[in-house]
């Protein structure tokens, strides 16, 4: 069972680096990146690290990782609120920056702005 505990990380960490591949390669090509794909890749690496520490079971990545990615799509309700859209937009954004060191980007989908 323990294998299989680190088998399903494993499957996030890779995720979690495949996001990153078409993400950087992306950018490379000048193409827009959206901020729910970062939003997205930012919480695979939160839940993937969360679980490494924590003593909980890997298993529960099985469920985590799709309640993730419709947190993710919810975000477009959650970035048009004033003052907590702001926290979460600049938050993605330097993450994102950090992603995208040393790549000019065009993140698209951003309510409001920069």
């Amino acid at each position: 069972m323990v294998i299989l505990q680190w088998v399903v990380w494993g499957f996030v960490v890779f995720l979690f680096g495949g996001f990153l591949y078409l993400l950087r390669k992306d950018a490379k090509d000048n193409k827009p990146i959206h901020i729910i794909t970062v939003l997205q890749m930012i919480l695979y690496l939160l839940f993937s690290i969360l679980f490494v520490f924590r003593p909980w079971n890997k298993l529960h990545l099985i469920w985590v990782i799709p309640a993730a990615f419709f947190l993710s799509y919810s975000a477009f309700l959650i970035l048009r609120i004033p003052i907590v859209g702001t926290i979460l937009r600049v938050g993605i954004l330097f993450f994102c920056r950090i992603f995208l060191v040393g790549i000019g980007s065009h993140i698209i989908g951003v309510p409001n702005g920069k």
